[in-house]
């Protein structure tokens, strides 16, 4: 089943059904009872999660994409969304539209998507900014965005949308949400092989590209060397690798990071309470996030906002009133708990997490509660089974509970490398390990959740005060 976490929702509200077929060369069918403005009625939301469809919307029906009862999305899945009340589908196969809707027949919807896509494209005028990294650089978007919009108009993809779906759907998807007359959008940029990234640079023609320090050095040259004399390439200056992929482009090159030879250096790093500050240019930045790995993510919006021609105070005041939006680390407090929640994604537990909990300020004991949610493939059932060591290494964990199919083994490896026998439990059941934290817990310990569904928040919280109860191990 798709995450519900990553569908966009982009208007293209510019453009008529008529006008829509012909754009995405698709067969367009009315109902006998058509919709009242016929082929001129206007094209709203679009969604490709039918879970998403809601009355006037636009499903696309991507191959690969689940239906909420598992239907197969190329047959069921339109005839589901039309049920939730979209005004129409657009799908790869004959779809016989209700009573006041409609349906476009394309070859294939990704194409389709794509021509969509660069038709919006066309029409923009403004500074158009690439971002390649992966998907935890999503709050680098959002800190461009903040920095940019106090003194222009422009749109970042969603964190929780077009940053975090597949490279074939991201890229159009995100440009749906440009406007025409925008100063500035930005755009993800992650390709996947040599010949995805040529034509995500071909469809998004930046003429900033932004390199996190997650990005692909081969893709991050082969899409800058696209670039024009007069554009930028903004890269993390901390990655060798990247620097090295951009020697010879015609791109002006500026970077940014902590070494004293970056064009945007940060000095006097220092991360406390949920706030990370720094000095860049003189400009003193204190930012609202969560852990000190973000550094990049705000160096980089301050090299943006500069290359925009935006002065250092400018930028320092914006930053400040920065406001996160809800991505993978969500940090609450409950009854003196500081609870750390990092989302599931792919079944695989983050380290970056672990850096965050090992510089939160705690006057108890750190735990730690690792899940299985989604860990199907050897990849993350590896990292997990490191995982287990990491927890001591890195974070300094007092407590790790693991509950899943192999929580033994990630449990065992916490224990190899010299967390107490009777401080790493491994728990059948997330409702076990729930229970054990809960009990275990007091005002002023940190929990970390990594790869556990938010149910597990719940579950703790509400058993903060259970009856006594026998825990049931992993056998």
């Amino acid at each position: 089943m798709t995450d519900s976490t990553t569908t966009c929702f982009p208007h293209v509200t510019d453009l008529a059904l008529g006008a829509l077929a012909d754009v995405v060369g698709g067969t367009l069918r009315l109902a006998a009872m058509p919709p009242r403005d016929g082929d001129m009625a206007p094209v709203e939301r679009i969604v490709t999660d039918v879970r998403h469809a809601q009355r006037g919307d636009v499903y696309w029906a991507i191959p690969g994409k689940s239906c909420e009862n598992g239907f197969d999305p190329a047959s069921d899945c339109a005839y589901e969304a039309l049920m939730r009340g979209a005004a129409g589908v657009v799908a790869n196969h004959r779809v016989e539209p209700f009573a006041g809707r409609w349906s476009i027949e394309v070859a294939d919807p990704v194409v389709a998507l794509w021509e969509l896509a660069r038709w919006k494209r066309d029409r923009f005028c403004g500074q158009m900014i690439a971002l390649c990294g992966d998907e935890t650089d999503s709050l680098a978007a959002a800190l461009i965005d903040c920095v940019l919009r106090c003194h222009l108009t422009g749109a970042a993809p969603n964190s929780n949308d077009a940053l975090h779906d597949e490279p074939r759907v991201a890229l159009p998807l995100a440009m749906l949400n440009v406007d025409a007359a925008d100063d500035y959008a930005i755009a993800p940029l992650n390709a996947e092989s040599a010949e995805q990234t040529d034509a995500a640079a071909r469809l998004c023609r930046p003429q900033v590209v932004v390199a996190m320090g997650s990005g692909n050095p081969a893709s991050v040259k082969r899409a800058a060397s696209l670039l024009s004399s007069d554009a930028h390439a903004i890269v993390c200056g901390d990655e060798p690798a990247l620097r090295r992929s951009l020697a010879g482009i015609s791109a002006n090159v500026r970077t940014f990071g902590r070494g004293g030879d970056c064009d945007f250096a940060a000095t006097n790093v220092e991360y406390a309470a949920g706030c990370l500050r720094c000095e860049v240019e003189g400009a003193t930045l204190c930012v609202r996030v969560w852990g000190r790995h973000h550094l990049h993510a705000v160096l980089a919006a301050y090299a943006v906002g500069r290359t925009l021609g935006l002065e250092p105070h400018e930028i320092a005041a914006a930053l400040a009133a920065f406001l996160p939006p809800p991505d993978r680390s969500q940090v609450t407090q409950s009854d003196g708990l500081t609870i750390i929640h990092e989302a599931p994604r792919g079944g695989k537990p983050s380290l970056v997490a672990l850096e965050l909990l090992r510089e939160t300020t705690a006057r108890g004991r750190r735990f730690v509660l690792c899940g299985d949610e989604d860990a199907a493939c050897d990849d993350a059932r590896d990292l997990r089974k490191r995982f287990g060591g990491d927890v001591v290494c890195r974070a300094g964990a007092d407590r790790f509970v693991a509950y899943g199919r192999d929580a033994r083994e990630v449990v065992a490896a916490a224990r190899d490398a010299g967390m107490p026998l009777g401080h790493a439990i491994a728990c059948r059941e997330l409702e076990d390990a729930a229970r054990y934290v809960a009990e275990e817990s007091q005002p002023g310990d940190v929990l970390l959740i990594n790869a556990a569904p938010r149910e597990a928040v719940k579950k703790i919280l509400a058993s903060r005060a259970p009856p006594a109860t026998t825990l049931r191990r992993a056998a």
